[in-house]
């Protein structure tokens, strides 16, 4: 196969065709460049893995588990730096039951934190989703 046609993801989601026929009107032919393409769109380009056949589904995870091992350990690291910040935020003496301390009396050094998870998880997802697209290139090739 060369190239992704619209016809081909019969039963996907109709927002999702509909994106992809605008994204790719003549097709997407299966190049990086389309990768990042439809990855910026943003279409789940994790939905074409239903195209292989079992046994290709089977050797495409064996090929992604590096990813998603990477992808476990930065949202592992995230939610650390994001713990470590909240613990030396909050006084040594709070307790969620606690009238010494509130959530206000902490939040303001809570939310620079909490950002800097969710960007981390981001990056990580966007990473994961790419590292996917660009392994699943060659199966599609092969079919």
């Amino acid at each position: 196969m060369d190239n992704i046609t619209l016809s081909q993801l019969e039963g996907g989601c109709p927002d999702q065709c509909a994106l992809f026929a605008k994204t790719f009107p003549a097709g997407a032919p299966l190049t990086v460049q389309s990768v990042d393409r439809a990855l910026a769109a943003p279409l789940d380009v994790g939905w074409l893995i239903r195209l292989l056949p079992a046994s290709q589904r089977i050797e495409y995870y064996r090929t992604t588990a590096r990813a998603k091992t990477d992808f476990d350990a930065a949202i592992a690291l995230a939610q650390v730096e994001y713990d470590r910040s909240i613990a030396l935020a909050q006084p040594d003496n709070y307790w969620p039951d606690s009238t010494l301390a509130q959530p206000d009396d902490y939040w303001p050094d809570w939310t620079p934190a909490r950002a800097e998870r969710q960007d981390a998880v981001k990056r990580a997802e966007a990473e994961l989703a790419r590292a996917r697209a660009l392994a699943l290139l060659p199966f599609l090739r092969a079919l």
